[in-house]
């Protein structure tokens, strides 16, 4: 009886022990480890395809871009030239990302915990070889300072400072081009400006040169309608707020009945912008007749760039 009990005693320990043991290697398993390491395997120059997934609240907003040659485009929500200087961004700190610390997550269940149900942010990468590469992005450390960060599904919990995915993860419409005035000077053959719905200035080119046809008939100079015409050029979208321009959504944003406007025409095509009166944080709304979307423009450009093209022909 003694001897049986003897035996007892020494299973139970021998469970206990192993118990211990597999608690203090799941313990281990998460316990960050200092592992400074690039976690993105390759050059700015394989990549030709990146999409996005952002889980917000209550949808899942998707977007791709795709380099044409030397060129990146924005495939979707909207098909145009990505935003240059941002996805140079993009790209660059891609190549730079590294990890700062990393722990193994071996249970599925518990990525959860670092918001990855499934994720906040998923990236898909391809490259010149077809190969493809998945990085998610989870919630933001206690302390703020890391974002999580798993590569292509692996049980490895990578911690990332939050500034190195700064270029990331702005909102979508920063990604699109932002150019507004692209036909060239002189191939422009007329320019209309509005105030309050209201023409207000229309300009024309002749045989000589540019003519005001209204509010009144007058020769001009070239050089005074180049000067303020060529100054429209650098007003540029600092991001879009939408893809659609809907009536009801105009009227939201104030842009049913624009305080500014003007179209540029010339090549057999037009440039346009109406801004509203509306808008905050020294922006006002916008849109255009050739882009997708709304948009915010400088409240101080804008007004600026009205103010004198009135002064010039308004006198």
């Amino acid at each position: 009886m003694a001897k049986k009990k003897g035996i007892s005693l020494v299973v139970w320990l021998v469970v206990f022990l192993l118990l211990g043991a597999i608690y203090l290697v799941l313990q281990k398993s998460e316990k960050p480890e200092k592992i400074q390491a690039t976690i993105f395997p390759w050059s700015q120059d394989e990549v030709v395809f990146i999409s996005r997934s952002f889980n917000r609240t209550n949808t899942m907003e998707y977007t791709a871009f795709e380099r044409r040659d030397s060129t990146w485009y924005m495939v979707f929500p909207v098909e145009e030239k990505a935003h240059p200087e941002l996805l140079h961004r993009l790209l660059d700190n891609l190549g730079r990302i590294k990890s700062e610390q990393a722990f193994v997550v071996p249970h599925e269940t518990n990525w959860s915990e670092y918001g990855f149900s499934p994720y906040l942010y998923r990236f898909v990468i391809s490259n010149t070889r077809g190969e493809a590469f998945v990085m998610d992005i989870g919630s933001v450390s206690v302390g703020q300072n890391y974002y999580y960060v798993r590569l292509n599904q692996t049980e490895t919990n990578y911690q990332v400072y939050t500034f190195n995915l700064v270029d990331l993860v702005q909102d979508q419409g920063a990604y699109r081009w932002p150019d507004i005035f692209d036909i060239p000077f002189d191939a422009l053959e007329r320019v209309v400006f509005f105030y309050e719905g209201a023409k207000a200035v229309e300009l024309r080119t002749n045989t000589q040169g540019w003519e005001m046809v209204y509010p009144e008939n007058r020769l001009l100079t070239n050089f005074s309608v180049k000067s303020m015409l060529l100054d429209f050029y650098p007003l540029q979208a600092d991001h879009f707020l939408t893809t659609e321009t809907k009536p009801l959504l105009l009227q939201r944003y104030g842009l049913s009945r624009p305080r500014y406007g003007v179209i540029f025409v010339g090549s057999g095509r037009t440039n346009s912008l109406w801004v509203s009166s509306q808008g905050k944080d020294g922006f006002l709304y916008a849109y255009s007749f050739e882009r997708q979307g709304v948009f915010v423009v400088s409240e101080s450009e804008v007004s600026t760039k009205w103010i004198t093209q009135a002064s010039q022909f308004r006198r």
